[in-house]
């Protein structure tokens, strides 16, 4: 882990990039790529590309930025490895309490649903990533 500085966004950086760079190459291209495409794959209207292969193209996007985070997590350090561990947990508790809250209240989010989960999952990295490097 690199020297910790007073600014967290800054050691945030610092870590990912040194995280990133630990990744294998073909590792790197995959979850790059896999970011991309999913992005791009959500702005794609079915209009435009034939409703199965969009669906198809969305899912192996997820699917290949969760094997990409894997990766990366594993390619990482043990504090790294902490904050996942510790930013899967936060995700998977709030994202469960705020859908199952939508639901009880009437929201149906659909496939956006995904959307809570991973936003979830961010700002859990980001208070993991706070609270391991003071540990």
């Amino acid at each position: 882990m690199a020297e910790e500085r007073e600014n967290l966004w800054h050691d945030l950086m610092v870590e990912s990039a040194e995280s990133w760079n630990a990744m294998s190459l073909a590792w790197r291209v995959v979850l790059g790529a896999a970011l991309v495409g999913f992005v791009a794959f959500n702005v794609v209207s079915p209009h435009q590309v034939p409703g199965p292969l969009l669906a198809s193209l969305r899912v192996i996007s997820l699917l290949l930025i969760v094997l990409g985070s894997i990766a990366n997590a594993r390619a990482a350090d043990e504090f790294y490895q902490r904050v996942y561990l510790h930013a899967c947990t936060y995700a998977f508790v709030g994202s469960t309490l705020i859908l199952y809250a939508l639901f009880e209240f009437g929201v149906n989010l659909g496939v956006r649903s995904i959307s809570v989960v991973v936003a979830t999952f961010v700002v859990g990295f980001v208070v993991a990533f706070a609270v391991n490097r003071r540990a």
